[in-house]
Parts: structure tokens; C-alpha cells; sequence
């Protein structure tokens, strides 16, 4: 009687062993398996290790989106800044230029995070028509502080180990599900109005980018004289 309750100890203590190990490698498994797919499907759009033929960005968030569209080649111009910089409007800045702008405001950043755009959109151009740096009282100082806000300065670093280490997250699983419906035509594409707000638009056909204001490039306008006043 003694053997046999031994016997099944052993037995069940191996069961456990075996269920243990087997749990441990699905998982490791499974994480190894979102890791490579949100690599792959680059939630954010930053072009870092694959260029779909999906385009387009289904970030609200200016801090994150911005990667997308500081690399966008249909744009050769560019405006930083804070929430003071969206007031400009990027279309009729390019009505009045010729040129096409691209808005890469964020509210409440300093001048170490415009930098940091700034830098990011210079790296994905060749040609840059002009750079509108709207600057104001935070650039007056000597030393740059740490950020008031949180900013995701590993989105936009040159080192692909410290932007690969902050891609498996929450944020990230539910951009790359979204970025999914997009390519498919199941989500609308999120692009930022004349002061800078997002607002979503309508999906266009699978890996196509819709009607929106990174289009501006495609549209030929006559030059108009600048109703700005000095």
C-alpha cells in the first residue's frame, strides 16, 4: 500500500514536472511568435524593419504618429513645434509656398523633444525645401531638462536594440491590430486637421493610403501670394 501511494506521488509529481515545462515553452513560444508579427507589422509605421505596402497612420497620439509622418517622402517641409505651432496650418503654408508641409507639433513638449523631430524628419530626407521651428519661451534656457511630459524618444532613436525593446507593450498589440484593419480597408486612417487635431478618415482600398493631408503632394495648386503680414 505504501509502494503504491509512492508510485503515484512519483507519477503526479512527473505530471506537474511535464505540465510545467510544457506551459513554459508555449509561452515562451507564443511571446516569441507577437514579438516577431508586431516587428514585422510595425505598428507605428517608422519603416525600421519592414516597408509594408500598407501606409498610413491609426495613432491618435502626435508623440507616436509623428514617426510615420516625419518619413513621409511626399512631404519636403516641415513645422516644429508645441501647441503654439498648431495654429499653422500646414495647407495653406503649402499653397502659399509651393512647397508641402508637414505639421510635427506635439502639445507640451520642450525643445529637446522638437530636436528629436526635427532630426528624425531630416534622416528620412534628402531634399528639404524649409523647416519652420516655431519657437518659443521653452528655448530660452542653457541646459535642456528632463521632459514635463513623458515623450518616446527610443521611437526615434538610431539604435534599433532600443527601439526593438520597447515594442512589445500594450500600445504596441492593439496598433498593430489596427494597422492590420487598416491594410485590410477595415480602419480608418487618423490624420491631423489644419490646427493639428486627429480626426479619422475613411479607409481606401487594401495598402492604399485614403484621401488626406499627406496628399497635398498630389494635388497641383497654383502659387498664391502669402496672406501672411510681417
Amino acid at each position: 500500500m505504501r509502494f503504491k501511494m509512492q508510485a503515484a506521488a512519483a507519477d503526479s509529481t512527473r505530471a506537474w514536472r511535464r505540465f510545467v515545462k510544457l506551459f513554459a515553452i508555449t509561452l515562451v513560444t507564443s511571446l516569441a511568435v507577437i514579438y516577431f508579427l508586431v516587428l514585422v507589422l510595425d505598428p507605428y509605421d517608422s519603416g525600421r524593419m519592414t516597408n509594408l505596402a500598407v501606409s498610413g497612420v491609426v495613432d491618435e497620439n502626435p508623440r507616436t504618429a509623428n514617426a510615420s509622418r516625419g518619413r513621409d517622402p511626399g512631404f519636403n517641409s516641415v513645422v516644429i513645434g508645441n501647441s503654439r505651432g498648431q495654429l499653422l496650418d500646414p495647407k495653406r503654408l503649402s499653397d502659399a509656398t509651393g512647397l508641402s508641409f508637414v505639421q510635427l507639433t506635439v502639445p507640451g513638449v520642450g525643445a529637446q523633444e522638437q530636436l528629436t523631430l526635427l532630426r528624425w524628419f531630416i534622416q528620412h530626407h534628402r531634399h528639404i525645401g524649409a523647416v519652420l521651428l516655431v519657437a518659443d519661451p521653452v528655448w530660452c534656457t542653457q541646459k535642456l531638462g528632463p521632459p514635463a511630459s513623458p515623450f518616446p524618444f527610443w521611437l526615434y532613436s538610431e539604435s534599433p536594440f532600443e527601439y526593438s525593446l520597447n515594442m512589445l507593450d500594450t500600445k504596441a498589440l492593439d496598433l498593430t491590430w489596427r494597422r492590420t484593419l487598416l491594410w485590410l480597408g477595415l480602419q480608418k486612417e487618423v490624420v491631423p486637421t489644419a490646427i493639428g487635431t486627429m480626426k479619422p478618415v475613411g479607409p481606401g482600398p487594401s495598402g492604399q493610403r485614403p484621401h488626406s493631408i499627406s496628399l497635398l503632394r498630389q494635388r497641383k495648386r497654383p502659387v498664391q501670394k502669402s496672406r501672411f503680414r510681417r
